[in-house]
């Protein structure tokens, strides 16, 4: 039987002749195909993310090229800056001459508002009012208060020949941390800020840095600096009682703070030294009662001296229900009083609050 070349058989169906398959053009075609369809997504897709960027405001698109805008560093290195600063009240009175302090600023805690000071922005030495700012930054850094710190041996020949005072620890004397903030406030002692110092951060001057570091954060790095833990006199170690009324706010925020700062005594943890612990006494309440003004009760405080500094203090005190804040500095020791910084804080308290 003869064989219809015109017709091929495929798939038991019979296709004409003319009709061929090219495999070629269809795979080409597909693949136009698939091409197009990405290239549109990739358009769409480029177009959604730009738009979110945009509204993130965290890169731009120049050219095709995606690049960060300054905006992203300058939030990761910049830190948030906390206004503690005081804001005087329109009738504020000026400090006179009936107190021995060159530098006061006196605030009302209920509103932050500065009701009467003297000198306020000039430069002082802080003296051991620095302590303020190394038990504040201590207690925001350390985990457990009851973890104990070694004391070393080679900070005391430094801190005798600098007639610094310390707590009472010894060298070799294991000491709960804790124990170390109330011996920073309550007797100033200076090898209790360098063992929280050491404790913290490996070292006094990295522990430092940090304490400069939370002074960017509270607005006052321009005026204020730091280079010890203690206050011992250094001509790059100063400060002003507006800043200090900052770092005094700062602080008070935390309850063990101002569980501490109103401490009249304390006795440390037993240690391997020291199997009764160690008394302590704070320098303010060795001063004065805090109750010689009719109707004010001083709640706490912390004094300061060095010769270059004078005598100063930070303290609270408390008058019909509201509390408030005081910052002398830089009385004289040549001023005739025993203690002027307590003589200011009665006069102070007692004249400049209605």
């Amino acid at each position: 039987m003869m064989i219809d070349r015109r017709r091929v058989r495929r798939k038991n169906r019979f296709i004409p002749y003319n009709y061929t398959i090219n495999y070629t053009r269809i795979s080409v075609t597909l693949l136009l195909i698939i091409a197009i369809g990405f290239g549109v997504y990739c358009i769409a897709d480029k177009e959604q993310y730009k738009e979110v960027i945009k509204n993130k405001g965290d890169i731009t698109f120049e050219d095709g090229v995606v690049s960060e805008v300054t905006s992203i560093t300058t939030a990761e290195t910049e830190p948030e800056i906390v206004d503690l600063h005081a804001k005087p009240i329109i009738n504020k009175m000026m400090i006179g001459e009936d107190v021995y302090s060159e530098n006061a600023v006196l605030i009302d805690l209920s509103t932050n508002q500065i009701l009467a000071d003297k000198n306020l922005n000039d430069k002082i030495y802080p003296a051991s009012l620095t302590k303020i700012m190394t038990v504040a930054v201590g207690l925001e850094m350390v985990d457990d208060l009851q973890d104990v710190f070694l004391m070393p041996e080679d900070i005391f020949g430094y801190l005798f020949e600098e007639n610094a005072s310390t707590a009472g620890f010894q060298p070799n004397e294991y000491i709960k941390i804790i124990d170390l903030m109330y011996g920073a406030m309550l007797p100033s002692g200076a090898d209790a800020t360098i063992g929280i110092g050491q404790y913290v951060s490996g070292s006094e001057a990295a522990f430092v840095e940090k304490m400069n570091e939370k002074l960017i954060e509270l607005g006052i790095a321009e005026t204020t600096h730091f280079t010890n833990t203690s206050g011992l006199h250094d001509d790059n170690h100063y400060s002003t009682v507006a800043d200090i009324a900052v770092i005094f706010n700062y602080a008070l925020e935390k309850p063990m703070f101002r569980e501490i700062l109103s401490s009249r005594t304390y006795t440390s943890s037993p240690t391997n030294i020291n199997p009764d612990g160690v008394q302590m006494t704070s320098t303010m309440f060795n001063r004065i009662t805090g109750s010689e003004v009719e109707g004010v009760t001083i709640l706490g405080g912390k004094t300061g001296f060095t010769d270059n500094a004078g005598f100063c203090l930070a303290s609270i005190a408390s008058k019909n229900g509201k509390e408030y804040m005081l910052i002398t500095a830089n009385a004289s020791i040549e001023c005739g009083a025993s203690y002027p910084h307590a003589a200011d804080a009665i006069t102070i308290y007692g004249n400049y609050l209605s």
